[in-house]
């Protein structure tokens, strides 16, 4: 399930709604500069090691953006945070 559909190959599926665009004005900059690598796939312990931070603080920032945002699981932050970074706010 993603933001209340059900989701296929990674993709909500056609005809139901998609979650809203999130305001990402809502996030700090670290937060934004968080989500921006997150679509990266990478392990946390590279993500903190690139941003100079712990896992732990790189964690706390994930539940900040997930609390911030409305959403539930890393994985919808994620997807959002690909749709951005493309352009859309619908799967390509």
């Amino acid at each position: 399930m993603y933001g209340g559909n059900k989701v296929t190959n990674g993709n909500p599926v056609e005809g139901q709604e998609d979650h809203e665009r999130p305001d990402l004005n809502l996030l700090t900059k670290r937060e934004r500069e968080v989500l921006s690598l997150l679509p990266d796939g990478k392990a946390d312990r590279l993500l903190a090691r690139h941003l100079g931070i712990s896992e732990r603080t790189l964690r706390a920032h994930i539940t900040s953006i997930k609390r911030k945002l409305g959403y539930r699981s890393r994985i919808e932050v994620t997807i959002a945070a690909d749709r951005h970074q493309r352009g859309s706010s619908h799967p390509a």
